[in-house]
């Protein structure tokens, strides 16, 4: 927590991110700033970080599956059929059409489905501290099948195997994030 490691409240250096025992990603929000996440366990292939002020992420493949401590939660993402980040996003054509059912709260809304449809992948770079890296730009178009909602989220990630390094996701209607992936990918198994 806080008092193990005080830096996490505040801006980190790449030098800083890389002493750290354990991998780092930054959140940023439109309403309530920006804070860091500690990787605090991996189960099933999901991650869980934690923040300081008690906020929780659960992400796999880039994809935030569940948030907890903020004014408005996502509960819990499932794709039907194939799930586009487990297979790699790196394998994506573009134009792809899939389907996910989510729960947010509060309001008790559960079992929304989404209609997911992905770009074309676009070659662009990409510039997390001091370090520019090529990297493919994808992005998903979300919309519920009465058209009240829809988002546009992106993905950047490494065209060899689809490693996420920023996303930029609409969690629930009322919060949007960008995540960034602090460390190299191989801190984060």
């Amino acid at each position: 927590g806080d008092a193990l490691y005080p830096m996490l409240g505040r801006c980190l250096s790449s030098e800083e991110i890389n002493t750290l025992p354990f991998a780092v990603l930054k959140l940023e929000t439109t309403q309530y700033g920006s804070a860091y996440f500690a990787l605090g366990r991996i189960v099933d292939g999901q991650r869980l970080w934690a923040a300081t002020s008690g906020q929780v992420l659960v992400e796999s493949h880039g994809l935030v599956r569940r948030s907890t401590g903020f004014p408005s939660t996502l509960e819990g993402t499932q794709f039907i059929g194939t799930d586009p980040f487990v297979a790699g996003l790196h394998r994506l054509q573009g134009d792809e059409i899939f389907q996910r059912r989510v729960d947010w709260q509060p309001g008790y809304r559960f079992g929304v489905i989404l209609n997911c449809r992905f770009s074309r992948p676009r070659e662009t770079e990409l510039s997390i501290h001091t370090e520019r890296r090529s990297v493919r730009l994808i992005e998903e178009e979300l919309r519920t099948e009465n058209g009240k909602f829809y988002a546009t989220n992106r993905y950047w990630y490494l065209p060899d195997d689809g490693t996420v390094l920023r996303t930029e996701q609409q969690l629930t209607p009322e919060e949007r994030v960008i995540i960034t992936y602090e460390q190299k990918p191989e801190k984060r198994s």
